[in-house]
This record gives C-alpha cells, structure tokens and sequence, in this order.
C-alpha cells in the first residue's frame, strides 16, 4: 500500500469512528444547551452527557430549572453519566423539591472546580 492511500484511509478511518462515537466540537453543543429551541437544548445536553463534558456541568445544571420538561430530564441524564451523582433531582417532583436537588448540584458543581460557564 502507497504512504498516500495509507494516510487517506487512516483519516477516512478516523473521521468514521469520530460519526459513530458523536464526536461534536464542544462550541457547538455548547451553543445547542443555551439555544431559544428545546429540542436543541435537549440534543445539546445529550452530547454533552455522551461526551463526559465535566467543562459544561454548570451549564447543565442549569437546564435542571428549563421550563421544558425534556430538557430537564435529558440535563439531568447527562449530569448522572458525567459525575455519577443524583441528589435526588426528580423531573416530577414540585418546584420547590426541584430547587432544592438544583442547589445540590450548584454546590457539588463548585466543589469539584467545575469552575463558571463555558
């Protein structure tokens, strides 16, 4: 095999593993999480999740408090495979339940240095 036609398919290669893992620069979810649409706020969230994106905890717990309940629950899927913590954040539980799970994950989130928002 020609150094060329080694090289072209190691990057083909390459570029098709990165489809099939969903790799996605972090600019662009980033900017998908804090979109005006929810279902690019919950498709931003869910790479996130996939991607073990610890630089964007803050952002997804802030998600927690989306008005769209998708959102919330896919922010909430992606903080658990991320940190491996819960708090006892329930989609369906009241506001005030809700707000209380949300300042666990500020506090857990400053603790860990996941630092301000991307």
């Amino acid at each position: 095999m020609s150094p060329i036609r080694f090289w072209f398919c190691a990057v083909i290669g390459c570029a098709g593993l990165c489809l099939l893992a969903g790799c996605v620069p972090r600019e662009k979810y980033v900017a998908m999480i804090q979109s005006d649409d929810p279902t690019l706020r919950a498709q931003g969230c869910n790479i996130a999740g996939r991607q073990m994106d610890k630089q964007v905890v803050p952002l997804l717990v802030d998600r927690l408090e989306d008005p769209a309940d998708g959102v919330r629950l896919t922010a909430h899927k992606a903080l658990r495979q991320i940190t491996g913590e819960d708090f006892g954040y329930l989609l369906w539980a009241p506001p005030a339940d809700r707000a209380e799970a949300v300042r666990k994950w500020r506090a857990y989130a400053r603790s860990k240095g996941y630092g301000e928002k991307p």
